[in-house]
């Protein structure tokens, strides 16, 4: 059986690129599909065979990927899953629009639905888009709603990273999802006295603001007893 990952963009390392090497953990021979790959995450991914799309080319021009976000569409369509058995879909915005031959099973564990065209969209182009682009790319995102709508029934199976997110597959795709959840590492995280104080975070992904992150975890989480607090990074 072949086997293929593919993953929306080597741009960051953050949580969603842990789960991708956890992945490709269990699956070494894998090769990697992906719309860009930042050479300054080669460390990360070294080793790897990483197929990129036609987005590489501009990349190395104007290395800013949310201003890639016009040619998405047209850039998933360069990949070829012909050869492949099973291709697994590690996606926060758009690499679960790819298409596979009916012979090939496609699952993809979602991470989240893309923020800033479901669910955040308005917040996204007040602050991030400049007010005379802003009657145009809401034009635009809305279509593009409905192109990720369409991408997101082609898939066999979706896996949620929470129940938090199955919702969101349910609410805005209107499909059934399995919650797996992500890993942990133990050696890295430790449990720690409880801390009074939250920190300020922000990732820098299309659009995720520290506002929405502080009021997700009002929402969802009661004080802990204990908190794990991050001891040393040991995936490299």
């Amino acid at each position: 059986m072949k086997i293929a990952l593919a993953h929306d963009s080597l741009t960051q390392y953050g949580g969603a690129e842990r789960v991708l090497q956890a992945l490709h953990e269990i699956y070494p021979d894998a090769p990697l599909f992906t719309l860009v790959y930042d050479p300054k995450l080669r460390e990360h991914f070294d080793g790897w065979h990483v197929i990129s799309s036609p987005l590489q080319y501009l990349y190395r021009l104007l290395p800013r990927f949310q201003l890639m976000l016009p040619f998405i569409p047209l850039a998933v369509r360069f990949f070829d899953f012909s050869e492949f058995d099973v291709v697994i879909s590690s996606s926060s915005t758009f690499i679960k629009a790819i298409r596979v031959p009916k012979k090939t099973l496609h699952i993809n564990y979602c991470h989240t639905p893309a923020r800033f065209l479901w669910y955040e969209r308005d917040q996204y182009i007040r602050t991030e888009v400049p007010f005379l682009l802003r009657p145009f790319l809401k034009i635009y995102l809305k279509w593009m709603q409905r192109w990720d709508f369409k991408a997101a029934q082609r898939v066999d199976h979706f896996i949620a990273n929470s129940k938090n997110v199955q919702a969101r597959i349910k609410k805005y795709y209107r499909r059934n999802s399995t919650v797996i959840y992500p890993y942990v590492d133990n050696e890295a995280f430790y449990p720690s006295e409880p801390k009074e104080n939250w920190k300020k975070w922000q990732v820098q992904m299309f659009y995720f603001s520290a506002k929405s992150a502080m009021k997700s975890c009002a929402m969802n989480f009661q004080a802990p007893k204990a908190l794990f607090t991050r001891k040393r990074k040991t995936l490299a």
